[in-house]
C-alpha cells in the first residue's frame, strides 16, 4: 500500500495558530505519510499559480504525470461524508501503490483548465468557500478522521 500522500497547496500558512492545529493533526497521522509542497501564491493572475502547481508536480512525480493520482480540492467537485471520505482515502493509498498521490488546494481564482485537465477527480469539503488557510486545516483534520475511521479509533464519535 502507498503510504503516502502529497499536499500542494498555494500559499503559505502565516498564522500561529493555524500552524500548531496543523503540527497537531499532522503528528496524529500515523497510518501514512503526508508530505505538504506550498507554492506561491500571485494576486494578480492563476496563470503563475499554474506553473507553481505543474512545477511542484512534476518534482513529485520526476516529471511523469501520468504516474499519478491527482485530486484537485474545490466546492464545485463531489462531497463525501467523514465515512465515505475515509473509504476513499484508503482506497487510493491501497490501490494506487505504483502512483503518487496528489491532492491539490489552489488559489484563490481557482484552477486553470490545464489543472483541471490533468487531474484524476474533484472532492468538495463543503458547498461553502472556506479561505485556503482553513481549508487546509480542515482537509488534514478529515484526513486524521479518516484514518480514525478506518482503524476504528473513537475519536469520529
Amino acid at each position: 500500500m502507498s503510504r503516502v500522500l502529497n499536499l500542494i497547496v498555494v500559499g503559505k500558512l502565516k498564522d500561529k495558530h493555524f500552524e500548531n492545529l496543523e503540527t497537531e493533526y499532522r503528528k496524529r497521522l500515523n497510518k501514512f505519510q503526508l508530505i505538504i509542497h506550498e507554492t506561491r501564491s500571485f494576486a494578480d493572475t492563476i496563470i503563475n499559480e499554474e506553473k507553481e502547481i505543474l512545477k511542484k508536480v512534476d518534482e513529485i512525480t520526476s516529471g511523469e504525470r501520468s504516474r499519478s493520482h491527482i485530486v484537485l480540492l474545490s466546492e464545485n467537485g463531489k462531497e463525501y461524508s467523514s465515512q465515505d471520505f475515509s473509504l476513499k482515502i484508503f482506497d487510493l493509498l491501497k490501490n494506487c501503490s505504483t502512483k503518487k498521490i496528489i491532492i491539490i488546494i489552489g488559489g484563490a481564482h481557482g484552477f486553470t483548465d490545464g489543472i483541471i485537465k490533468m487531474s484524476s477527480e474533484t472532492i468538495s469539503l463543503s458547498k461553502l468557500t472556506f479561505p485556503h488557510r482553513l481549508a487546509r486545516i480542515i482537509l488534514i483534520e478529515q484526513l486524521y478522521r479518516a484514518q480514525t475511521i478506518e482503524y476504528g479509533h473513537p475519536y469520529h464519535h
